[in-house]
């Protein structure tokens, strides 16, 4: 409008495609998860190497994820070129996942058969900004999702184990234990998968194409 121009602006919220992240749901599991597989998907850009800069981890997840890795209480996974300086002390104890193109990016993270992905963020702007992708992506891996937003009625994150800024290493430990068991875990991973069907959250579905063909005034 500042230039002169009329248009109308429409967006669209993400969504994920079956044919890549697949249609099989993981099963239930049966018995507690005694040492579960953490997956971090995020890119290093949530921390800074170079600096050491703890960046996204500058706070409660910090120091759980790493007293739970000294303490083998969990596989950690992450993604990118090298591993995030703070868990280098470790590096015995962590899998390093090189970075890939996206195509092969679904395989990779269902390859991992992770019982918990993380998405740990600090209070700021340009989080308040951020989409629900890596929910998406956890979600239909069949992996219960532990993470943090800040955008108010935009994600489902509220409904999916949100955790806030001021929360305590002991209070994630608490929530990770409690999802760890079958009952909650299952549910978790279940509607998780729920979430994504009806809500129209897979390219595929007829929910999107509809919203598609809306905003296009088909």
């Amino acid at each position: 409008k500042e230039l002169g121009v009329e248009t109308e602006i429409v967006t669209l919220q993400n969504v994920i495609p079956m044919y890549l992240w697949g249609k099989d749901k993981r099963p239930d599991i049966t018995k507690k998860i005694i040492k579960p597989r953490v997956l971090y998907t995020g890119a290093p850009l949530h921390y800074n190497n170079k600096n050491k800069l703890k960046g996204d981890f500058d706070n409660a997840w910090f120091d759980w994820l790493i007293k739970n890795i000294q303490d083998d209480k969990i596989d950690f996974f992450v993604f990118g070129a090298e591993l995030p300086w703070f868990v280098v002390p470790f590096a015995h104890k962590v899998h390093l996942l090189k970075f890939t193109k996206y195509l092969d990016y679904p395989n990779i993270v269902r390859s991992v058969k992770a019982n918990l992905g993380i998405a740990p963020l600090i209070e700021n702007d340009f989080n308040k900004c951020k989409s629900d992708i890596k929910f998406l992506e956890y979600a239909a891996s069949g992996t219960p999702f532990i993470g943090s937003s800040f955008v108010d009625g935009n994600s489902p994150y509220e409904n999916y184990n949100n955790v806030n800024q001021n929360v305590t290493p002991e209070q994630i430990q608490e929530k990770f234990e409690s999802m760890m068991e079958v009952e909650n875990y299952n549910k978790i991973k279940n509607d998780q998968y729920a979430y994504l069907v009806n809500n129209g959250k897979y390219l595929e579905s007829q929910k999107y194409i509809e919203t598609w063909k809306t905003s296009l005034f088909l």
